[in-house]
């Protein structure tokens, strides 16, 4: 389950938890980095069940979580042109494509209440996807 793939755009050190990252989500995510064309600042990827437990809203159960499961980022919030958000999302999308995965695709701006981040999740091939406002 950890990275083991050569990332172009990510180094293992940008990951807290490169250990526990899915290396296939992971090179998906690092396509999404080149299909945007811009940098995308990891702020969160992989969290063991306690990590998840200890947040304030955590998942039920806590197994079920995409970040648990080593199938998710949150991005650093940096969208503030509409365009900008379009362009990541579009990029998720074809990503989607290429690798035969489904996105879970959460963006929380700095209006929302919520700490602002893109929450990008892998769902594995056959799950729905996922579009959260």
């Amino acid at each position: 389950m950890p990275i083991t793939s050569s990332l172009k755009f990510f180094a293992l050190s940008e990951f807290q938890h490169p250990e526990l990252v899915d290396d296939t989500c992971a090179r998906a995510l690092d396509q999404v980095r080149y299909e945007y064309g811009s940098p995308l600042i990891v702020t969160s990827d992989a969290r063991s069940v306690a990590d998840e437990e200890a947040l304030p809203n955590h998942a039920q159960p806590p197994e079920s979580s995409l970040h648990v499961q080593g199938r998710a980022f949150d991005l650093h919030w940096a969208f503030d042109d509409p365009g900008a958000l379009y362009a990541v999302i579009q990029a998720i999308y074809k990503v989607c494509g290429i690798f035969g995965l489904q996105a879970e695709i959460e963006p929380r701006s700095p209006h929302s209440g919520q700490a602002p981040h893109l929450h990008i999740g892998w769902y594995p091939v056959g799950h729905p996807g996922k579009f959260e406002l």
